[in-house]
């Protein structure tokens, strides 16, 4: 099928926002992919405005490890949709099995992440929605995130509806309960992705019930995991206090985060510890 100049060729992920297909151009201008996200819903004028505004917004924001968003619109029959940067990668839980990255390896994808989430804070654009699936790990092990900000856009959109645009897992409580969000809901979310790839094992899809609180790595590791002695003490302060329950008792950034996970590696003391 054919939306505008573009040709859906393949579907490559589904979700609770749409689908998101692999598209070629057809009109033959030039040779270009992109991945085409159908949004779920219809276009009213109210939203197709917003989405709008929206689009112009993350146009603008241009960073090497975040996927541009190139054009928008809505289908024929009136479902909205969003041309984005076609990434080839792996989601993160998978490249970091499949590669397979160790303990280091693993920080410094990490910490890479982090200073993309903070790049776009600075943008004064949240996320709302980090988890693995929307972060890609391409074969020079550099990640890519994706849909910075639409995860927002829509649960605004969505706010008279029943059903909200968030993962369960990775949200915030003050997301899921729908309170203001900021930064700290960002921290929340790499604080649940951090637990995972420490542990070497996903939360939510093994034992452990929705809504509990996040386990330490340390605890969530089996005991095959090749570093889990390292993960006591200071990482697992790092850890909890990213995914403290209170925003409070958060990091107050991104970047905090990810500077104590550098102090971390470097054998410096790191501020979660309290001293």
């Amino acid at each position: 099928e054919r939306i505008g100049p573009w040709r859906l060729t393949r579907r490559v992920a589904s979700g609770g926002m749409g689908a998101v297909f692999l598209a070629e151009r057809a009109d033959e201008t030039y040779q270009q992919r992109v991945a085409i996200k159908l949004l779920r819903g219809l276009a009213t004028t109210e939203i197709s405005q917003r989405l709008a505004a929206e689009r112009q917004m993350l146009a603008g924001l241009e960073h090497p490890n975040i996927a541009r968003l190139y054009d928008g619109g809505s289908t024929p029959s009136g479902q909205p949709y969003l041309v984005m940067e076609y990434v080839d990668g792996e989601p993160l839980d998978r490249a970091c099995c499949d590669r397979p990255l160790d303990l280091s390896q693993r920080l410094q994808l990490f910490v890479r992440i982090c200073r993309t989430v903070q790049a776009a804070h600075a943008r004064l654009v949240v996320h709302c929605d980090l988890k693995p699936s929307n972060i890609l790990v391409r074969a020079d092990n550099e990640p890519v995130l994706l849909d910075f900000g639409i995860a927002r856009w829509l649960d605004s959109a969505a706010e008279s509806r029943a059903d909200r645009f968030y993962t369960p897992v990775y949200a915030s409580p003050e997301l899921i309960a729908g309170e203001p969000v900021g930064v700290t809901t960002d921290v929340y979310s790499l604080g649940v992705i951090l637990v995972e790839m420490l542990a070497d094992r996903r939360l939510g899809h093994d034992g452990q019930p929705a809504g509990a609180a996040v386990p330490l790595p340390s605890s969530w590791a089996r005991p095959s995991c090749a570093w889990r002695k390292h993960l006591e003490g200071d990482l697992d302060a790092i850890a909890a206090k990213a995914s403290a329950r209170d925003p409070a008792q958060r990091y107050g950034s991104v970047e905090a985060l990810a500077d104590d996970i550098e102090r971390w590696r470097t054998h410096h003391p790191v501020r979660a510890r309290g001293g």
